[in-house]
């Protein structure tokens, strides 16, 4: 039982509700896996790198990931930002109540990667890591 659902039970918390669709109870899997703005957050972002990212078993997806070192790296920075923002999306719509259009999500979440990506050293990269990043930075 997450802290929402002790709050909601309690009648400290006046629903369950999800605060990003508003369609659904609010739970770590609905935020992190159900819920269609993220869902579509996802996908976008997944599109960019090249990747489908997961919506489960994302644990299982972190191992079998396939591509080099770098390749892994970032790909694991992106699902690292993604939980971020989403979480911090959820957190903006809950208190501030403002809500980001999935692909204004998605865009933000490419830009900060985008940075991150641009400043690494790539000199001793692979020929082929460094074309992987080429298309990245400029889609």
């Amino acid at each position: 039982m997450n802290t929402k659902d002790k709050l909601f039970k309690l009648n400290i918390s006046e629903d369950d509700t999800c605060y990003i669709c508003g369609m659904n109870s609010e739970s770590i899997d609905h935020i992190f896996f159900g819920c269609h703005y993220i869902k579509a957050t996802i996908l976008h972002v997944g599109a960019w790198i090249e990747i489908r990212l997961p919506f489960r078993d994302v644990l299982r997806w972190r191992l079998e990931k396939m591509g080099t070192r770098v390749q892994k790296d970032i790909q694991n920075a992106t699902l690292n930002a993604c939980v971020y923002h989403i979480w911090r999306q959820r957190n903006l719509s809950r208190h501030d109540l403002t809500l980001l259009h999935p692909q204004k999500l998605a865009l933000l979440i490419i830009e900060e990667l985008r940075l991150r990506i641009e400043g690494m050293d790539k000199r001793k990269l692979h020929a082929s890591d460094k074309q992987w990043i080429q298309r990245l930075l400029q889609c």
